[in-house]
This record gives C-alpha cells, structure tokens and sequence, in this order.
C-alpha cells in the first residue's frame, strides 16, 4: 500500500493512503471551485432582461407604429420567441 505524508495546519503529520489522499484533494478542488464562482463578477451572473412592444415603444419613447416601422426598416434589432417579438437592453439602446 503506498502511502503519502501530510503536515497538518496544526503542526501534526498525517498518514494517508492513496484513497484519501485523492478524497482530500477532491474537497479542496470543490472548495476552490465553489469560491471562484462565488466571486464572478455580477456582470457575468446577470439575465437578460425582455421588453414586449409595448414597453420597448415606452422605453424609446415613439408609437407602436413608429416601433413596427423601424423593426420593419432593420433600424431596431429584435429578438423572435415563437409569434412575440421581443427587445433586450442592448437593442434598444443600440436604437436611442
């Protein structure tokens, strides 16, 4: 049985075989893992947000119509869910 030496914080000597060794090294990975996620940046964590029409065309102050004549004209990027057309912050501020 191969065995692997390990000093504790405290100063102590540990004796592990090959299974706990590999044990111990798997809960420190998930550790480091679980804290680099915890410390993303906000900008990486958040959702996009969906305007209807309706609050795209109040967003950018203009009609409905106006709204329809510039999604049609390709001035106004959208994005198409089923039969809804749908805007994120980033095509109507693309637009203002």
């Amino acid at each position: 049985m191969t065995t692997h030496t390990h000093y504790s914080p405290n100063g102590g000597i540990v004796v592990l075989d090959a299974v706990q060794l590999e044990l111990m090294l798997r809960k420190v990975l998930l550790e480091a893992q679980a804290e680099a996620l915890r410390t993303l940046p906000m900008a990486q964590q958040t959702e996009v947000r969906f305007y209807s029409r309706k609050e795209a065309a109040r967003k950018l102050g203009v009609s409905l119509p106006t709204l329809a004549k510039k999604v049609r004209s390709g001035k106004l990027q959208y994005k198409s869910m089923g039969k809804r057309i749908l805007f994120t912050d980033a095509h109507l501020s693309a637009m203002a």
